[in-house]
């Protein structure tokens, strides 16, 4: 059990978290933007235990499987993450942090893959909508 100031529910959310895909396979949140944004919110000992703890389990070819460059490829606290078919095959997603002193989530959309490269205003739409939840959040 990993225990983090304020983070205990979202770590459980992010270890119970998964996704039934059309094959009948349900997948870690890790292989998805939505736990790739969570788990970038976390401070770098809190990844650690949260990736030393989960395999990574390859999905499709483009499933990062290697620690080191999915650590390498986790947001910084307040960017959005990407999943470019690393979860299923034609399927890209884009998420943002949601994060208040008490809340770590994060909110997301599924794209085509092949619009991810070009996603700067739809990333930056995502991300202004997810500042908003927060402090929505923040002031229940």
């Amino acid at each position: 059990t990993i225990t983090v100031h304020g983070y205990e529910l979202a770590l459980e959310a992010l270890r119970q978290a998964s996704v039934l895909s059309s094959e009948g396979f349900y997948g870690p949140a890790i292989n998805m933007a939505i736990g790739k944004s969570i788990l970038g919110q976390l401070r770098p000992d809190e990844q650690e235990g949260y990736l030393s703890s989960h395999p990574l389990h390859q999905l499709t070819r483009h499933t990062v499987v290697n620690p080191v460059r999915l650590r390498e490829r986790l947001p910084r606290p307040n960017a959005v993450a990407m999943d470019n078919e690393e979860y299923a095959v034609g399927i890209g997603c884009l998420a943002a942090p949601i994060s208040t002193p008490d809340v770590v989530g994060s909110i997301g959309v599924v794209t085509p893959p092949r619009t991810l490269p070009g996603t700067i205003r739809l990333r930056e739409t995502l991300a202004l909508g997810a500042a908003r939840v927060s402090r929505a959040i923040a002031l229940m």
